[in-house]
């Protein structure tokens, strides 16, 4: 399983490197107002890497990674997670306002959100999955003859479905979707390439997922079907 840092061409393995990386990005992200008397920092690449940097006063709190991008997607119902308040859960809707599915996810607005009183009612978000894994199939024919039973244009909200009721959800989907592009990106502060598709999938026309080079042969070619478990994340269109 590649992690959340590996899929955005981010090299680290352990607390040491992560340090490393927060050390090399604070002086070149953008502060912006997360609560009342407290601001978070947001760092791009010109590859679309991204790192959400939580900050308590000038320490660094929370580091969330995330791709900017993606298509906007209708939701309504956002409401933070009371005993995990990274996680939001919200309602995917259709071209007419009607429920797709639930979803959790973890949105890069979150301290905003907190500070608002934790709700939205309505809101349009650019989701992006982290491929935690990954297979591609070359077409539908390839995918339906090793998965007969499951929709090649499925998406599952799996983080949703916890075993235990004191369990808080997490920002987990099982996805699976068609290619309509992707390519090799390299990420400019560390030097190291990694793979950026955008899918088709139920609900969601253009889901940019990015997952780590050495997890797929190549680069897959439209219409080509992914299956994917995604650490889903999430960034509030401007209102």
């Amino acid at each position: 399983m590649s992690s959340h840092f590996a899929v955005l061409g981010l090299n680290v393995r352990n607390g040491e490197e992560l340090a490393g990386l927060v050390e090399a990005v604070l002086g070149t992200g953008e502060l912006v107002e997360a609560s009342p008397g407290g601001e978070d920092l947001l760092w791009a690449d010109p590859s679309g890497a991204a790192l959400l940097l939580e900050m308590t006063g000038t320490s660094v709190s929370g580091v969330l990674p995330f791709f900017s991008g993606g298509g906007l997607v209708p939701v309504r119902g956002i409401a933070l997670v009371p005993d995990d308040p990274d996680i939001a859960t919200m309602e995917v809707l259709d071209e007419v306002g009607e429920l797709h599915y639930p979803v959790a996810a973890e949105l890069v607005d979150r301290g905003a959100l907190r500070a608002g009183g934790g709700t939205l009612d309505h809101a349009a978000v650019a989701f992006t999955g982290l491929a935690e894994s990954i297979t591609v199939f070359p077409g539908v024919d390839a995918f339906e003859a090793a998965n007969p039973t499951l929709d090649p244009g499925a998406f599952v909200p799996s983080g949703l479905f916890v075993a235990d009721g004191d369990q808080a959800p997490t920002a987990h989907a099982l996805v699976n979707g068609t290619v309509l592009a992707a390519e090799l990106r390299t990420n400019e502060l560390s030097g190291l390439p990694f793979l950026r598709m955008t899918l088709a999938t139920l609900g969601m026309d253009a889901l940019e997922v990015v997952a780590a080079q050495t997890d797929v042969e190549g680069v897959p070619q439209p219409g080509a079907v992914v299956q994917a478990t995604v650490f889903l994340t999430g960034r509030l269109a401007p209102a």
